[in-house]
């Protein structure tokens, strides 16, 4: 694929790509990490959900070396905020 190409052609470790309610996809060069996303039926505000999302992603990998548990981790974080009007408060 692809993403596959870029991850080996620029030497990334890892490459992200979210899709709002379709989740998101985490590849890096062994494997391709499908990441649902976490509904809600209170969507207030959807402004600066990549943020939330990379930012708790980066802060539970550090933690856990886990990379789906990470992208979970992130789903839940980006599902909090989009809940709220503001910054992620939880």
């Amino acid at each position: 694929s692809n993403v596959l190409k870029l991850l080996k052609k620029y030497t990334l470790e890892q490459i992200i790509i979210t899709k709002a309610e379709q989740g998101s996809t985490i590849y890096t060069k062994n494997n391709i990490y499908n990441i649902p996303a976490i509904k809600t039926a209170h969507a207030v505000d959807a402004t600066g959900l990549g943020d939330t999302y990379i930012a708790a992603y980066i802060a539970k990998l550090e933690e856990s070396n886990n990379i789906y548990e990470s992208g979970l981790f992130a789903s839940i974080a980006a599902k909090e905020k989009l809940e709220n009007k503001g910054p992620l408060k939880s």
